[in-house]
């Protein structure tokens, strides 16, 4: 529009050149004449206008005739008359300044002749530009074509303002086709022609393509225009002629043009083939038109006054109304309504559609409407994405833009599984039903559609998008994804940078903005390089892996909260909390149900079927088929919950019945072992590859199975091993030393392997293919067969593969035995398969007896110098081995020499006989020398005790400087620690004080602003009075005015102010603090009927500001407060309290205690002296009012740990909140209204100083402990080296050696020790230990060529315990070693830690009596203990059974009462079912509005309780759990009950009610940081149903609460608290007062007594801790005078509400939602009945307490018989020691004497 204003303004400056005047004059015969004037006079006669009009007819009429004869026009009628569109008639003359030059006007020629026509030939010139015959679509369908009208439709309504109504009417008959919208319409004007509604390439709006790039989505911006020839050929497809009618609202002429199919396409077949031809001869394209008067239906569809119809006559097809509609509204649904357009969310109507008379947005059919109706609530995943490209430089233009752009927006929804079945599966069978249904199915249904500018492309119905896909997908997780993902359908928006193809059903296909699009998720393809995308997802922009990941992330919430793959099973479920083992279930919830029973598609599954899984079903099933057995369904979530899987747990056939799942139930915990079980989706039930199996198919796979399980065993031979490559074959017999083969190769036979395939036992087909292990063991037995046998070696192995067959077990053996067969005797090789029948195999190998071993030199170390002479001996053994009593083998030389020592046989090893030969040996080095005598042996010993005296001085020496270097050390870390610290102390200060000022002002700024931002507030409204003189408002309650809580303090940090803020809560935070009671009952004043007048006061002034108050406020009035009396802390310019500290039973005081909340509150200067009437500041009575003595404690943990000394509540800096009124604040919050923060100035750089002078003092420490430090390490190192020095030297001297008993074969060295002492503890103990005796032990070794001495080190201290044995329990003497003891070495027996060990003497000294004497001793006490043991446990068993005979006949007294309250039941059942109606109506109502609170603790408590009452009392969460405080307790009436409600609040009516401190424990757990865990407890339970549990919640433990003490209301049913009722000073009682409330409590008989462990029932513990001693009265002006006798607060039932002395709430009512449940009727019930019901409740209370005292006594036996057992094991344990002991010393004695006699 404004191009062509400028143009005509261009044209008009020319003045009168160049003035061209067009007229289109419409004839009385039909007929039409185009008159064109160049620059003609102002005005023409009439007469010559009609001339010229004349002679143009004449020609035309002889070059264009149709061959029909027209009627005659008479040019001579003097009524001849011009009228134009606005009716106006022209007549004298043509005035040409009436109408505007180069525009084409249409004039109507009247000749007085009553036969007038409405249609003109040739009207209109349709003729198309060129370029548009090559651009015709090849084919159209009906509903396109339709379509495309439509387009044209709404591009025209589009463009209307908001006054004028937008209307596309749609009336569809037999034998027409009629369009109807109230666009801004056509005329005959060359700007507004309704010939570019015909003609091809002339639309309108085609050059708008441009604008509607870009724009938010879902770009509604319908300017379709591509092609310019929507509407002729859409009209002849759909008919065979076609009526357009247009009108423009400043026309009064209808404008008309006809279209006839033959004659269209004439014209085009004709212009085809000349422009084919390159011909230039005209052809145009001519069709009749006419005007007209509009009509009255016409008129009434467009109030403004404009509308364009197309009418299509003898349609080609006829249509269904219903599925017409519904394919109109899908491919229009964001005209016909959009959520996305209104700002306040809800949903508009952009465009009337109407088909036949209906409102599309009225229907409920069509694809989209039906698939929004079945995905989830849950948010989508939307992305935004937006392409770029370079145009190509030789095909743009040149005004064109160097880059073309595109957008699009991708929004992925997810439809999940609700009650097992698929939502997408729902969606088809509802468009089937429908007569919309497509050939589609759940697996080929399209996952992606598009929308170009809001218009669906009805053949663009993709496959799921590459970043959709998770084929390559490996992990636990990929089958999940694989499934879910099919649940998943993406709506595509585009902008008009994306090309559609001519027909608009689909994307240009080659486009490339069409191919990113599909590609999006995978690497660009080649033609797509050029194209750049940028993905954004919540403004943030994506890379493709981030993308996928979130895709991913999005993809499983969806799943966990809202899949529903089974709604409940065919029984009663089992419920599974927090299972350990969720990975190896396949599961994500915390809660999961267990059936045995299932139906699936109408099909039910039962535990034990036979099922069959085809190959690649799922995870753990890939190559082939499965056959298993049912063991359980597994179902995530409650039931009725949205989100979780289902799955089946099943048994494959080749596993055991033992190795399945098994579900255990322990004492109300309930867990799922699976075992070795499958864990299958559900799904596959859906997906046809799950199939039940009968029993022949099943037989014939149990005997498959059978002939491929394991059979046998069997060792490959030689030859069988030679073939592998491998040397593996056991000899059958060999010599002693024989070399033991490298490995042994064993394999498994199937039971299919019979011995007529002994040729191909490498055949894998004979070798079982398993992954059990395999264990061997060789078993030793001598040549004497009275010896039984042990076991020598074990190992294990599995599977591996060699030369290409599977299944071999290779056992090494010479790399890991190499001295297996150097004893002669006969060694069993056994195999077994572990976790298999199959049989094990055993080989036998016999050894040889080896030759005897003769020895023939031994060398000594000795001093220098002396060179004694030693004979070299043979020894000869004649070996008998023989048992002793405590199964140990000791080599003897012969069976005669076994003696008896008490009561105890025991054998005596004879030493051998030694003879010497005296011949010298030389001393090459002088310090070898050979023994000649005994002589020699002092000097040896003299030399070797001046060393010892040496090494100890050293040793002591080297001791202590290690010692001191290393406190150094540890000192000087810490320092270095303290410093680092301290200077990121003085840091952070430092830029504290910065910033300290500015930060608290702000911070305050702020807190004011969010305040008065809170409208309808009384806070706010005040805030804003403050601005304000008083004397402008005339607000005389202003007075008494002090603030608002929230800014009349400050704290030190934002941790503590934000947990403070908590604690009050926002109604205490924003209370308005008063001096008076006087001051704040100004605030408000009341009507006669207790309502409040808004029309005074507070109110008022909040009118004049142009606010409003709603809802209740709390007002505190500090002169009515009391004050704190105590002492304050003098040196403090805070005036802080002087409160002692709290002190636990122990008499300390607790950990991580930080202080009083009352004095952590800072006051302002002004508010610090700031007092009341009596002289009390803020802090004595607003701060202590709010707070008390509320404890200050660093971490929950101490916290809870401080509970016994903790009055008033108490508060942790990471989120605990304990209150006075014994409820646990759980969960966490994050209030907006907090205490601003200021840290003193003055303090931090008082601060900052001592942080320096401590610096100053840490760096002299540390320059000081340096210079110590060096010094200390210098002298160490050289007194060290002296050290080492003498050590090389003894080291030479030391013959390495060892027990060959401890090793069993070999002899191990001794090693030099050259660590140094200061870094190795074990060194610095072995230095500093005394080396008081030195012995000597010959050692004999038959493998070595040297006879070796051991010097042995004992400790000879007085009193001290041996701590080495001779002979250790498991250790065994070795066949290959003889030792001949020269020196005694006793034994010490190993005891109870706990118990003094007999010390056995020196068996040298004292003989073999004194020790067995020791022996009997113990013996005896031990079986003292024993005794006295047994008789503890049989004192616990008498107990237990004992409190088992009272627990029953408590169970039987329950029952006889409980049948007699059957029988009344029974009788009185019809009369109490009308009277309990309207009370489960109104329990119903309370529950209902709990439920609805999804998110809260409340919600996800009560509903686990609804649906599995039973089972849920008995989880570990929740079997501590009461209730909930509204559903605890009933009032009588509505106003009652929500007073009461009101005066508790939501937060309080909400709070779970605990038994003990244990359940509240149990609801939420910590990390170590203090963090809430949120996959356990309540918040574990909330994920799991997908409820994110969010806030706080409160938690009341009725152990931490102070009961009632005083008696109760006689003869109460209720038992009503006997409280005194309120006295005036003048001793009445207050007129109006109508009781207490927590006596207007109706608490159900059941919670009346023995509710608590210590016998209290609810109302004297829960309600007296939520009311205390809450007064009720009738009216305000009731309660008014009463103040003087009303200490903890008082409500009356026309609202008022005092909350407790000096605090009011003010305001109007609030509508509490969540309330008591009212009592209908009072109860009827007998004395007698109660009086049976209470004592059912005290026998059940005796019995929970006679189960725990079970439970204790069950404990203290099960300890018993532990320590029993313990002892019974020491014992037995004494007596082999004793005998290991009495053999060796018999052994040792024997020697001795030889040695002596030789």
């Amino acid at each position: 529009m404004l191009q062509r204003t400028k143009k005509s303004q261009m044209l008009e400056d020319h003045g009168d050149k160049d003035r061209e005047y067009r007229f289109k004059i419409l004839l009385p015969n039909g007929t039409s004449v185009c008159l064109t004037f160049q620059n003609p006079k102002p005005t023409m006669p009439f007469g010559d206008f009609i001339q010229r009009l004349e002679e143009e007819y004449s020609l035309t009429y002889r070059q264009f005739s149709s061959g029909k004869r027209k009627r005659d026009i008479d040019w001579k009628s003097g009524r001849l008359f011009l009228e134009d569109a606005n009716d106006r008639k022209i007549r004298g003359e043509m005035n040409f300044k009436n109408f505007k030059p180069h525009e084409c006007h249409i004039l109507k020629l009247h000749d007085g002749s009553h036969e007038s026509a409405y249609t003109f030939e040739n009207m209109w010139d349709l003729t198309p530009v060129t370029d548009i015959l090559k651009e015709l679509p090849e084919e159209y369908t009906f509903e396109t074509a339709l379509a495309d009208l439509i387009d044209n439709s709404l591009q025209a309504v589009w463009a209307n303002d908001r006054r004028h109504k937008k209307l596309i009417s749609v009336d569809v008959a037999d034998d027409v086709i009629s369009i109807f919208d109230t666009g801004p319409g056509m005329d005959g004007s060359d700007e507004n022609s309704i010939v570019k509604w015909g003609k091809m390439g002339a639309s309108l709006h085609r050059s708008l393509r441009e604008q509607a790039i870009g724009g938010r989505p879902p770009y509604l911006m319908p300017f379709f225009g591509m092609f310019g020839y929507g509407g002729p050929l859409a009209s002849m497809q759909l008919g065979r002629h076609a009526l357009v009618s247009s009108k423009t609202k400043d026309s009064r002429k209808v404008y008309t043009l006809h279209l006839d199919r033959e004659a269209l396409l004439t014209g085009s077949n004709s212009n085809i083939q000349k422009k084919r031809r390159g011909s230039d001869s005209d052809s145009n394209w001519k069709t009749d038109g006419g005007m007209r008067d509009p009509l009255e239906d016409e008129i009434s569809k467009t109030p403004h006054g404009s509308f364009t119809k197309v009418e299509i006559f003898k349609p080609k097809s006829k249509l269904d109304i219903s599925q017409l509609q519904c394919k109109l509204k899908d491919i229009y649904f964001p005209y016909v309504q959009c959520d996305e357009e209104s700002k306040s969310g809800k949903t508009i109507t952009p465009v009337n559609f109407e088909v036949n008379g209906v409102d599309l947005a009225e229907i409920e059919g069509g694809e989209i409407a039906i698939t929004n109706v079945h995905s989830c609530n849950g948010p989508d995943f939307v992305l935004q994405l937006h392409f770029s490209c370079k145009q190509d430089s030789m095909t743009k233009s040149p005004d064109s833009k160097a880059y073309i752009q595109a957008n699009a927006r991708l929004k992925c929804v997810y439809f999940p599984m609700v009650e097992g079945k698929e939502n997408i599966e729902k969606i088809l069978e509802r468009l089937e039903s429908d007569g919309c249904g497509t050939s589609e199915n759940f697996e080929t249904y399209s996952r992606v559609s598009i929308r170009r500018l809001g218009r669906l492309l009805p053949d663009a119905r993709w496959a799921r998008l590459p970043f959709m896909e998770f084929k390559q997908k490996k992990g636990d997780k990929a089958d999940l994804l694989k499934i879910c993902c099919l649940r998943v359908k993406c709506f595509i928006e585009t902008d008009a940078g994306f090309n559609p193809t001519p027909s608009k059903t689909n994307l240009a296909h080659h486009s490339p903005f069409t191919t990113s699009l599909r590609n999006l998720g995978n690497q660009p393809f080649e033609n797509e390089k050029d194209v750049r995308i940028k993905i954004y997802r919540d403004g943030n922009q994506l890379t493709l892996s981030q993308l996928k990941k979130e895709y991913e992330d999005w993809i499983l919430q969806m799943h966990e909260r809202y899949d529903d793959e089974a709604h409940c099973g065919e029984d009663q479920p089992v419920l599974v909390v927090s299972p350990a083992n969720k990975k190896a279930l396949r599961i994500s919830s915390e809660v999961a149900r267990v059936h045995k029973s299932l139906k699936r598609k109408g099909v039910t599954w039962k535990c034990g079927q036979k099922i069959k899984l085809f190959r690649g079903a799922c995870a753990g099933v890939h190559n082939n088929n499965v056959y298993a057995t049912i063991e359980y369904f597994l179902l995530e979530g409650l039931e009725g919950d949205p989100g979780g899987g289902a799955r089946i747990i099943c048994r494959p056939l080749s596993l055991s019945v033992d190795k399945g799942c098994i579900l255990k139930i322990n004492d109300g915990d309930t867990s799922l072992d699976i075992r070795d079980s499958l864990s299958v989706p559900v799904s596959v039930i859906d997906s046809g590859k799950c199939v039940a199996v009968e029993s022949n198919e099943w037989d014939n796979q149990l005997e498959k199975q059978r002939q491929k399980s394991p059979s046998t065993i069997d060792l490959l031979d030689a030859e069988e091993c030679q073939e592998l490559g491998v040397d593996g074959a056991l000899p059958v017999d060999a010599p002693a030393g024989k070399v033991p083969p490298e490995v042994i190769v064993a394999v498994v036979r199937p039971a299919s392997y019979v011995s007529s395939c002994a040729s191909k036992t490498l055949d894998q087909k004979y070798i079982a293919r398993t992954n059990l292990k395999m264990s061997m063991e060789v078993k030793f037995r001598s040549d004497a067969e009275s010896l039984r046998n042990f076991c020598d070696i074990s190992a294990c192995t599995v599977p591996e593969p060699l030369k290409g067959i599977q299944g071999l077990y290779i056992f090494p053996l010479k790399s890991k035995y190499p001295a297996l067969f150097q004893t002669s005797g006969v060694y069993t090789f056994s195999f077994h398969l572990t976790e298999s029948n199959c049989k094990h195999v055993e080989k036998r190998v016999l050894i040889k007896q080896a030759p005897i071993v003769e020895y023939k030199e031994i060398q000594f170390t000795c001093p220098k110098g002396k060179a004694p002479v030693i004979g070299t001996p043979k020894v000869e053994f004649d070996e008998i081995q023989v048992q002793s009593s405590h199964g140990k083998v000791l080599p003897l030389q012969d069976s005669s020499s076994i003696q008896q020592v008490g009561n105890l046989m025991v054998p005596v090893m004879k030493a051998p006989k030694v003879e010497y030969d005296e011949s010298p040996i030389p001393c090459p080095n002088e310090k070898i020398f050979l023994l000649q005598d005994s002589s020699s042996l002092p000097q040896a010993q003299n030399l070797e005790a001046s060393n010892v005296n040496k090494e100890k001085e050293l040793e002591k020496h080297l001791h202590r400087s290690g010692m001191q270097i290393g406190d150094m050390e540890k000192n000087l870390d810490a320092l270095n620690k303290e410093k680092a610290v301290i200077e990121q102390d003085i840091y952070v200060l430092q830029a504290s004080v910065e910033r300290c000022n500015s930060d608290y002002c702000s911070m305050k700024a702020e807190l004011k602003h969010r305040i008065e931002s809170m409208s309808h507030t009384a806070a706010s409204t005040l805030l804003n009075l403050l601005r304000v003189p008083s004397q402008e408002l005339g607000n005389d309650f202003m007075g008494g005015m002090i603030g608002l809580v929230a800014l009349l303090g400050s704290t030190g940090s934002s941790e503590l102010s934000r947990i403070l803020s908590e604690y009050l809560g926002e109604d205490q935070m924003l209370a308005v603090v008063c001096r008076s009671f006087a001051a704040a009952v100004a605030l408000e004043k009341y009507e006669h009927n207790g309502e409040v007048d808004s029309r005074h006061a507070l109110y008022a002034a909040a009118a004049k500001l142009g606010r409003s108050i709603n809802g209740r406020f709390l007002v505190i009035g500090l002169d009515d407060i009391r004050p704190y009396t105590g002492d304050f802390d003098g040196s403090d310019p805070q005036r802080k309290l002087g409160l002692p500290y709290p002190i636990l039973p122990s008499g300390n005081t607790p950990d991580g205690f930080l202080g009083y909340a009352v004095n952590m509150v800072d006051l302002d200067e002004h508010h610090l002296h700031m007092t009341t009437a009596a002289g009390h500041g803020l802090r004595q009575t607003l701060f202590y009012f709010l707070f008390g003595e509320l404890h200050v404690y660093k971490t929950r943990q101490d916290m809870l740990a401080a509970r016994a000394c903790i009055k008033h509540g108490a508060i942790s800096l990471d989120g605990g909140i304990l209150r006075q009124t014994g409820a646990v604040s759980l969960g966490y919050g994050n209030p907006e209204i907090c205490f601003p923060v200021l840290r003193s100035v003055a303090v931090m750089k008082k601060k900052i100083e001592i942080y320096k002078e401590t610096m100053s003092a840490v760096i002299a420490a540390i320059e000081e402990f340096t210079e110590d430090h060096q010094k200390a390490l210098k002298k160490f190192h050289k007194k060290n080296k002296k050290w080492h020095e003498l050590a090389t030297v003894k080291e030479r001297r030391l013959i390495k050696t060892t027990y060959s008993r401890t090793h069993g074969h070999g002899i191990v060295g001794f090693e030099p020790h050259t660590t140094n002492l200061y870094a190795n503890n074990s060194i610095r103990n072995l230095v500093s230990r005394p080396l008081d005796h030195v012995g000597l032990t010959i050692i004999l070794n038959n493998q070595g060529d040297q006879l070796e001495l051991e010097r042995g080190i004992q400790s000879e201290r007085a009193g001290e315990k041996r701590t080495r044995k001779m002979f250790q329990p498991n250790n065994q003497i070795s066949d290959h070693t003889k030792s001949l003891s020269i020196q005694d070495s006793t034994a010490l027996m190993q005891m109870d830690e706990k118990e003094t060990s007999p010390v056995v003497k020196d068996g040298m000294q004292n003989g073999g009596f004194a020790q067995a004497e020791s022996i009997i001793y113990y013996t005896k006490k031990l079986q003292d203990d024993l005794q006295m043991m047994g008789m503890k446990i049989k004192q616990h068993e008498d107990n237990i059974k004992l409190l088992k005979s009272q627990r029953n006949k408590l169970d039987d007294s329950i029952l006889d009462l409980q049948v007699i309250l059957g029988k009344y039941h029974t009788s009185t059942a019809s009369k109490i079912e009308n009277e309990d109606h309207s009370l489960c109506k109104s329990e119903e109502e309370t529950t209902k509005k709990i439920l609805q609170r999804e998110k809260s603790a409340a919600g996800i408590l009560w509903q686990l309780k609804t649906r599995h009452g039973t089972q849920a009392a008995h989880l570990t969460l929740t079997k501590d759990v009461l209730g909930i405080v509204a559903m605890l307790g009933k009032v009588e009436d509505d106003n009652l009950s929500r007073l009461l409600s009101e005066y508790l609040g939501v937060d309080t009516m909400l709070s779970i009610v605990c038994k003990t401190f244990e359940g509240v424990k149990a609801l939420e757990t910590y990390d170590n940081e203090g963090c809430i865990k949120k996959s356990s407890g309540l918040h574990g339970l909330g994920a799991s149903i997908g409820r994110t549990l969010e806030g706080r919640f409160l938690v009341i433990c009725l152990d931490n609460l102070r009961p009632y003490a005083g008696e109760f209301v006689p003869d109460d049913p209720q038992r009503r608290l006997d409280l005194l009722k309120p006295r005036l000073p003048n001793g009445e009682c207050p007129p109006g007062f109508l009781g207490y409330a927590v006596n207007m409590i109706h608490v159900d008989s059941t919670s009346l007594f023995c509710v608590t462990a210590s016998g209290h029932g609810l109302r004297e513990t829960l309600f007296y801790n939520l009311f205390c001693r809450l007064q009720v009265y009738k009216t305000r002006a009731d309660m008014v005078p009463a103040l003087p006798c009303i200490s903890d607060g008082a409500i009356s039932l026309d609202g008022g509400m005092i909350r407790s002395t000096g605090v009011f709430s003010l305001g109007n009512r609030e509508d509490v939602d969540v309330r008591f449940p009212k009592l209908s009727v009072t109860s009827s019930l007998p004395e007698t009945y109660l009086d049976s019901e209470r004592q059912i409740n005290e026998l059940k209370w005796k019995k929970e307490k006679m189960q725990e005292d079970m439970k204790r006594e069950q404990a203290l036996l099960d300890n018993a018989k532990f320590n029993f057992d313990r002892k019974k094991q020491d014992f037995l344990k004494f007596l082999a020691d004793s005998s290991s002991y009495a053999t060796q010393h018999q052994f040792q004695a024997a020697a001795q004497s030889r040695v002596t006699s030789r």
